[in-house]
């Protein structure tokens, strides 16, 4: 399981000497832990593990240097 995790993850924000993911898995619950380049890797990092059969929880603990995502501000009063 934790190497489809893995494999999800683009190979420059796997884990190395100082930056990256560290993916563990325990009992069907994956800690992602660790310091990407960009926002998006680390939620594409969580959005692997969550679709993933027989994973029953995600736990992140991630960081970033660039958050390259961007959230509008969400009101009701737009609809």
């Amino acid at each position: 399981m934790r190497r489809r995790v893995v494999e999800g993850i683009p190979p420059h924000a796997r884990w190395n000497d100082r930056d990256g993911i560290i993916v563990e898995v325990h009992d069907g619950i994956v800690t992602l832990s660790g310091c990407t380049d960009r926002r998006s890797e680390a939620a594409a990092a969580v959005h692997t593990a969550e679709r993933l059969d027989g994973i029953v929880g995600v736990q992140r603990a991630l960081d970033w240097r660039k958050d390259d995502i961007l959230e509008l501000p969400f009101t009701w009063d737009r609809l």
